[in-house]
Order: structure tokens, then C-alpha cells, then sequence
């Protein structure tokens, strides 16, 4: 071998100046490659080596490889770092593949412990039970107690309220395992048709701790029956394990509402379209069902939620997800019915924020709405000590200071004309609302605009006669002369603790009293004869009102007719404030129509007839409402 061949393929001492003691010089003649790769050094270099970055990895350190020029040297450092990496990496994957190994056995855990979790606690207390009840009979000739076991047990029968309330999903859990786990579905298969089982399924066991707290009770109420007399050693205790066992059975209802409830809450709540949160510790839904509720032209479907703090109602937009509307607070709201007989399927909800007019679909369905709001709402204002103030004089509840709550909107197809000035709408001539009274008004009468509470104090249109009083009622409220109709103080924005309006914001509120530039419609006010201005088509004081229709020409026509002290009005609309005709019924006489006229049943027909009048012709919707029209004319008819 030449001496360039030996210098490549050799280590000398200089090659390792910076090691401590002797280090052996290995040639490539005294080593080839296969002892190479299985060759051990024994010097301090050589020792077997821990990785600080792989637990119990051991690593043998090979010799450096024989330099000949292609390859680059690499120092033992790196060697080291790379068999290293690699024992490290093998190690990791074990790891991992232990971990998954180790989460397959824990998610089984998991799903069995979701199905059976309550059991093992259950049959704990059940054998101690079983031991003493067992103790007790065969002691029964010298000591007849056994009630007094379940005293002392008592408390821990609480664990069945937990069972109880998560039976139904123990069930799902089990359900959804078997479909996951054929060999564990095949397994339950095998059991529940084996003679243990006596050909009953496993879930019918499941059902016996949820039995066993009402057979408790029924056991205990027999018991105590025959019982002779309170003098009887057991009858103390047997009248405690009842109450302990009933206040269970009541603790377990009343979990089971509250799960209910809040499942209930969460699924509402993640079926809105946004960023709503309904879910709030104490609230509980009292009622839920589809109400239709009357905008400015019709009644359009809406899903309402009463809760025991507020109303939801909510837009379906499809099937499952809806739209929050409005969230109405119980404070302060007010349930009314109409007195008219054609809408006696509707009432209205009016509250602080926002008033609505409600339709049922039946008198039963309102009756019972109109119940549970109304219980809400004191059940509520209890909790928060807000009843409504009373007059200290006379004891009659205050009303609400106008502009303090949202007014009930009359709606548009109930009104052809100004509620002001009686002048009839046209396509040109529009109705607008007044927002502290609610109702439709012409643009000449509502030129105005005011700051309302109820919509803190945001100036919007009033009418003339509103505009008037809420200036008159700012100045009094400002000066003391006059308290607000709430329970609650006013905020701090808008008065000061004494409840007077402060100097700044008191300047700031008379400034939103406005009148609004209007371009004059051209229109002047309708003359209306006052004897047609009398009764208004929503009178409360008539005998008889709602819908006919009336021959006139040779069209139908449908109007809104009043009875009131023995005079028949008669009103386009149902809360027109001015009759388009009035009639005084004495001397006139109310006849059934003896035949059909075009192709209409007799039944639903009716005449009123005058000498030297011409005849009146009505036609109903029913039987039942002619011959309630019938007979309020017939008494009209009549001077008493």
C-alpha cells in the first residue's frame, strides 16, 4: 500500500488532539467493511450513549469512515445526532402507536360508562338496602320497624334523579353503540336471548331504576295504610321515608324539566339566523306555537316563545331555522281582548318596547295564551317587586304615561279615514301612524315630531292632539308636578335621583319637539255631520257590532254596522271614527227571508222593513251571526 493510499485511508492521534487518553488508530487493513459496521470501540468514545431527546434509546457509536477522498468526513458528533434522530423517530411512532392503541381502549370505557355510568352506584345502595330489608324480616317477630332503613339511606336515593334524567340518553348512547360495535350488538343479542335475560330486552332492565322510586312510594303509601294507628313503633319513620322518597321523585321531575328546558333553549337558539343568545340561567319556556300576528295589511305566521322573563316571536325563513324579531319584556306588559265579536280570536300583547296584535286559531287556543301571558307577567313583576303602582287614593292601577310604552297600531285595512279629521284615504292622499297613540292619521294631522320613552327618547311622528300633551307632560314631569306611571326610576341619562329631568338634558328634549315641513296635500278637512260622529265603529258601549253585508244597487257591500241606543250606524271600516249612514230602528221590523236570492241561502238572509221606506236586505256569513243580528235588531225595534 503506497504511503499517499495509507495517509487517506488512516486516523492519527492529531485527529482526535482535542480528546483525552489514548485513542487506538484504525486502518482500513486492519478493519474492512463488514467488521466495520459491527466493530465496537473500547475507549470513552465508544460507551454506550442515552439520547437526551429519545427516552431508553441506546446508541452504538460505529468508527469514523476511512476517508478516500469522496467521501466528506464526518465528525462523531454527527454520527451520533443522526442514529440518534433515528432511533428517536422509531421511538415516536411506537409512542403514537401506543397512544392510539391506549385511546381505542378508553373511547370503549367511555361509551360503556356513558350507558351504564349511574348502574354500579345504583347497585351499591340497592344491595345494602336488599341486606338490611332482609335483616329486618327475619327480626320482624321481636322488632316489626323496617321504615327507618330508608331514612337512613334516604339521602342517597338521590342518585336515581340523576338516572332518571339521563335514561333517555343512556338509551340513545346504547342504541348508537350497537351500530357502531356489530360484535358488541351481536354480544347484547346473545345475552338478552339467554335464560337470565327471561326474553326480555336489555333496556327493559335499564327502565327498572326509573320504576323503582314511584314503587317506592306506592309501597311506602300501602305501608302506612296498614299501619293501625300512629302509636305503631314504625309509623314516625314511615311517615319520613314517604316525604324523603316523594321529595326524590319530586327532585328527579324537576331535573328532568330543567335538562328539557335547556335542550330545548339551545336548540331555538342554534336555529337562528346571527348571533343571538336566549340562553340565560333562570329562564324556562313556559309556551311555544305558531300565532298569526296582524301587520299593516295582514295576518302573517309568526313562532312564539313566552318565557317567565320575556316573549320571543320569530320568522320562519325554512324548515328549522328562523329569524329573532323582537325579544319583548314581561316589565310592564299588558294583555287586552277586543270587545267586537269578529275578532274575538285576537288580543293584543302591549309592552314597553313594542305592541302587537295576536290571532289564535280558536277561542280555546287564545283563551289559553292569553292565561299563561297574563300569569307570566305577575309572576314576573313579583319576582321583581314591580307590580304596577297603584294610586295611593283610590287603589286603581296608573296608567302608562303616553309615549312611555309602544301603542297597539291600528292597522291600515281597518280605517278609511283620518282618526283626526275624518277626510278619506286615497292612492294619494296616505295614512301614516301616530307613534305615541298608534293611530292612522293624514299628513296634515301629524306634522310633528317627539322624543318617546319607549323608544329612549329618539324624536319620531305624532299627531296634532299627541304632539300637544307630550310637551304639556315633559314640562310637568320636568318640574315635579307629575310622576311616571313605572315602577322603575328613571335612568340617569334622562333624570336625576329626585326623578326631575336635569337642566342639560331637559333643554336637549324640548329642542326634539319639532314641526315637520309638510307640502300641503290641498285637501281640505271632511265635513262630517255630527250626528254621524257620535259612536265610533269601535264603541264599548254599543248592544251589537261586526261585519254584514248589505244590498246596495246591485252589488253586495260589506260594512261594519253598530247598534247603540236603538240606532243602526253603518261604517266602511272597523275602526272608522265618523258613520257613513245611521238609522233609528223604532217602528221598523226584522223579517227572515222567506227564499233565496241569487243562488244565496235564505238562512243567511234578513230584511228590515219600514212603511214608506224601501227595504233593507243583510246577508251573513253564518246562521249563528243572523240570528244574533236578528234578535239585536228586534229588541232596537222596540221602545221599552
Amino acid at each position: 500500500m503506497s504511503d499517499n493510499d495509507s495517509t487517506n485511508s488512516s486516523f492519527t492521534d492529531s485527529d482526535y488532539s482535542s480528546e483525552q487518553g489514548n485513542i487506538p488508530v484504525i486502518t482500513e487493513s486492519t478493519v474492512n467493511d463488514d467488521q466495520r459496521s459491527s466493530f465496537v470501540l473500547n475507549s470513552p468514545r465508544s460507551s454506550i450513549r442515552s439520547d437526551s431527546t429519545c427516552d431508553n434509546a441506546l446508541v452504538f457509536l460505529s468508527p469514523p469512515p476511512v476517508d478516500n477522498g469522496d467521501t466528506p468526513y464526518t465528525s462523531d458528533d454527527d454520527t451520533v445526532s443522526s442514529a440518534g434522530s433515528e432511533v428517536c423517530e422509531s421511538s415516536k411512532k411506537k409512542d403514537d402507536v401506543y397512544l392510539v392503541a391506549k385511546e381505542l381502549m378508553t373511547s370503549e370505557e367511555d361509551v360503556l360508562n356513558s350507558i351504564f355510568k349511574y348502574l354500579p352506584q345504583l347497585q351499591v345502595i340497592n344491595e345494602q338496602l336488599l341486606e338490611e330489608f332482609k335483616k329486618r324480616l327475619d327480626e320482624w317477630p321481636q322488632r316489626q320497624k323496617i321504615a327507618d332503613v330508608l331514612v337512613k339511606i334516604g339521602p342517597y336515593l338521590k342518585q336515581y334523579s340523576f338516572y332518571i334524567v339521563e335514561f333517555e340518553q343512556m338509551c340513545n348512547e346504547l342504541d348508537e353503540a350497537m351500530k357502531k360495535y356489530p360484535a358488541f350488538a351481536q354480544s347484547l343479542k346473545d345475552f338478552e336471548s339467554s335464560p337470565i335475560c327471561e326474553k326480555l330486552c336489555i333496556k327493559h332492565y335499564m327502565l327498572k331504576p326509573v320504576q323503582r322510586i314511584p314503587q317506592y312510594k306506592l309501597l311506602l303509601q300501602r305501608y302506612l295504610r296498614h299501619l293501625k294507628s300512629e302509636e305503631h313503633p314504625d309509623y314516625v319513620d314511615a311517615v319520613k321515608a314517604l316525604e324523603i322518597v316523594s321529595q326524590v321523585a319530586e327532585h328527579a321531575n324537576e331535573k328532568m324539566k330543567e335538562e328539557n328546558n335547556f335542550a330545548k333553549l339551545l336548540r331555538i337558539q342554534s336555529s337562528l339566523i346571527g348571533s343571538h343568545e336566549i340562553v340565560k340561567p333562570g329562564r324556562i319556556i313556559l309556551k311555544d306555537g305558531e300565532l298569526k300576528k296582524l301587520s299593516r295589511k295582514e295576518m302573517q305566521p309568526r313562532l312564539f316563545i313566552l318565557c317567565n322573563d320575556c316573549l320571543f316571536y320569530l320568522t320562519t325563513i325554512q324548515q328549522g331555522v328562523y329569524r329573532l324579531n323582537h325579544e319583548l319584556s314581561l316589565l310592564g306588559m299588558r294583555v287586552e281582548v277586543p270587545q267586537q265579536e269578529d275578532f274575538q280570536h285576537e288580543f293584543s300583547v302591549i309592552s314597553q318596547t313594542r305592541s302587537v296584535i295576536l290571532s289564535a286559531s280558536s277561542l280555546e287556543e287564545r283563551d289559553s295564551w292569553i292565561h299563561a301571558l297574563r300569569k307570566a307577567i305577575h309572576e314576573y313583576a313579583d319576582r321583581r317587586s314591580t307590580l304596577t303602582r297603584n294610586d295611593p287614593i283610590n287603589g286603581k292601577p296608573v296608567e302608562p304615561l303616553l309615549g312611555h310604552e309602544a301603542p297597539v297600531w291600528v292597522p291600515d285595512s281597518r280605517v278609511t279615514m283620518c282618526q283626526v279629521c275624518m277626510s278619506e284615504f286615497t292612492v294619494t292622499f296616505r295614512r301614516h301612524h301616530c307613534r305615541a297613540c298608534g293611530r292612522v292619521v293624514c299628513s296634515n294631522c301629524s306634522p310633528n315630531k317627539a322624543p318617546l320613552k319607549y323608544l329612549k327618547f329618539r324624536a319620531d311622528r305624532v299627531c296634532d292632539s299627541c304632539f300637544i300633551t307630550l310637551k304639556e307632560q315633559m314640562e310637568r314631569l320636568s318640574n315635579g308636578t307629575l310622576q311616571a306611571s313605572s315602577g322603575e326610576a328613571e335612568s340617569d341619562e334622562t333624570a336625576t335621583g329626585s326623578g326631575h329631568f336635569s337642566n342639560l338634558n331637559l333643554e336637549s328634549l324640548k329642542a326634539s319637539f319639532q314641526r315637520i315641513n309638510i307640502r300641503s296635500s290641498g285637501r281640505r278637512r271632511h265635513h262630517v255631520p255630527k250626528v254621524l260622529q257620535e259612536v265610533t265603529a269601535n264603541d264599548t258601549g254599543s248592544s251589537m257590532s261586526g261585519y254584514l253585508y248589505i244590498k246596495e244597487g246591485k252589488n253586495w257591500k260589506k260594512r261594519w254596522f253598530v247598534i247603540k241606543n236603538k240606532v243602526l250606524y253603518s261604517y266602511k271600516a272597523s275602526q272608522d271614527v265618523a258613520a257613513i249612514k245611521s238609522i233609528p230602528l223604532l217602528g221598523y221590523q226584522v223579517t227572515a227571508a222567506s227564499e233565496s236570492h241569487e243562488n244565496i241561502d235564505s238562512k243567511l238572509l234578513f230584511r228590515l222593513v219600514h212603511p214608506g221606506q224601501p227595504q233593507l236586505l243583510f246577508k251573513g256569513e253564518t246562521m249563528t251571526i243572523v240570528e244574533k243580528w236578528i234578535k239585536a235588531m228586534n229588541d232596537a225595534t222596540v221602545l221599552e
